[in-house]
């Protein structure tokens, strides 16, 4: 049973508001979008793209002041799942003294068969998208949007999911809406809790990289730039509905952001404040809405190098970028973006709230062999972990228990560009995860699974 919680009423007002004044504006690709520049006075030549072409290619004059740039977006990948086996979890609540229908929270997990599971997996994702750059009373103005087909292609492996549903038909076309100007973004971004790259490979690695509605403001100093943002924690949360329900939270999560960046690559840290409020005591005890409050920690740095610094000529044009980060989450498993596996928490039938605790790491590689052939690797691992407390489940019999999971996956790729706007890839990837339960200090057994994945794809970019 997955929770479903309803959003922050203003973060969803916000986003709903703003999604419509971006759309509106038609805004583009993340990677298209412009420096902080103005276009050229209204002295500059008439023509509608000569007028905007220091902002780059693609922009046209919509009137004075203001360029607009449109793009689109096409994937299509063919992937093949080796997975024969899966593992099962599931949460239960069992009769104790003071709960004959069942309070004592306990999460059963197996090791069970795939069948009838179809193992290739055709997807395709369409994107439209399109950026306004407009001069204001304040600077700058930047509107990005970017509407989607699929919200799943190229995303993390298919092991991991998210427990949001709603307003699930928004989520899933709209990727982002937002307005950026004088410091402040508003609208649905990507959360400053992420780093910049989670990984090179076309599927994401175990690193957090969601988008929500937010509002945040950036200050920078030379090369320093630091963020405070304000984000919808709705879009961070994981429970069953059995061992963890989310009650409304009365806050939002809050995000600090430092990030300095050098010529060839950059470092940050970032922190997040994720409220709890759980229901599911309730549901089952009457204990009433009880709070605890979750947090998450990150930092992370990408290097980029030329390879004839290093070796000398005989490396030629040979470029590459290395990134390693991680994070550790208490509470928040979100934050990690790993397998579900796993709930924030686990409460109690008195009401009490024990965070789940965990870490996950990425190393990451990609090499330019020439300007249209790159090759990737990435390894990324998790481990998690909770601990309830002690309760009595028959006269003289206490029980508790400690639930594990960890888990790795390598990934290896290589990627040709075809053309300008054509590229053709493929991953190989292999997973596994473990999970393991401690009974009333009694180990449980270890339920194992690991599967090797390919994955041919192709983009066309407008």
């Amino acid at each position: 049973m997955i929770d479903v919680p309803v959003p922050n009423k203003t973060l969803r007002i916000l986003v709903s508001v703003l999604g419509f004044l971006v759309l509106a504006c038609q805004p583009a690709l993340a990677s298209d979008i412009p420096s902080r520049k103005s276009p050229p006075a209204a002295t500059a030549p008439a023509d509608p793209v000569e007028y905007c072409s220091p902002l780059g290619l693609g922009y046209f004059k919509v009137y004075d002041g203001a360029c607009l740039k449109f793009g689109a977006d096409l994937r299509f990948q063919l992937g093949f799942d080796g997975a024969k086996r899966d593992i099962l979890v599931q949460a239960q609540r069992l009769p104790s003294i003071n709960n004959i229908n069942g309070g004592v929270p306990i999460l059963l997990y197996s090791k069970n068969a795939l069948r009838g599971t179809r193992r290739t997996s055709p997807g395709f994702d369409a994107q439209v998208n399109a950026t306004l750059v407009s001069e204001t009373a304040f600077g700058p103005l930047v509107a990005f949007a970017n509407v989607r087909a699929s919200a799943t292609i190229g995303d993390t492996a298919p092991a991991i999911q998210s427990n949001f549903q709603g307003p699930a038909l928004f989520y899933k076309v709209v990727d982002q809406a937002w307005v950026s100007v004088a410091g402040f973004t508003l609208g649905l971004h990507r959360s400053y809790f992420d780093f910049p790259t989670p990984g090179y490979n076309f599927t994401e690695a175990y690193s957090s990289n969601r988008k929500l509605a937010l509002v945040a403001y950036s200050a920078a100093v030379d090369n320093a730039s630091f963020t405070l943002s304000v984000e919808d924690s709705n879009r961070r949360r994981v429970s069953d509905g059995i061992a963890a329900r989310y009650a409304s939270a009365n806050s939002p999560d809050i995000v600090g952001q430092l990030r300095y960046t050098f010529s060839n690559g950059l470092v940050q840290a970032a922190g997040a404040y994720h409220q709890i409020r759980d229901k599911a005591a309730n549901a089952c005890c009457a204990t009433g809405v009880k709070s605890s409050n979750g947090w998450a920690v990150t930092a992370g740095g990408e290097l980029r190098t030329k390879w004839s610094d290093v070796f000398g000529p005989a490396a030629g044009d040979m470029y590459g970028r290395v990134m390693l980060s991680g994070a550790y989450a208490d509470g928040a498993l979100s934050y990690l973006q790993v397998p579900f596996f796993n709930v924030d928490y686990i409460a109690d039938e008195n009401g009490r709230i024990n965070r789940s605790k965990g870490f996950s790491a990425v190393l990451a590689y990609e090499h330019l062999w020439s300007p249209t052939l790159k090759s990737t690797i990435s390894y990324s691992i998790y481990r998690t972990s909770v601990t309830t407390g002690v309760a009595t489940i028959l006269p003289f019999l206490p029980f508790n228990f400690n639930y594990k999971v960890s888990g790795g996956q390598l990934q290896v790729g290589t990627e040709a560009l075809l053309q300008p706007d054509l590229t053709i890839g493929g991953q190989v990837a292999y997973t596994r995860d473990k999970v393991h339960a401690i009974y009333v200090g009694a180990p449980g057994s270890i339920a194992r699974v690991g599967f090797a994945s390919f994955l041919l794809y192709g983009r066309k970019v407008f």
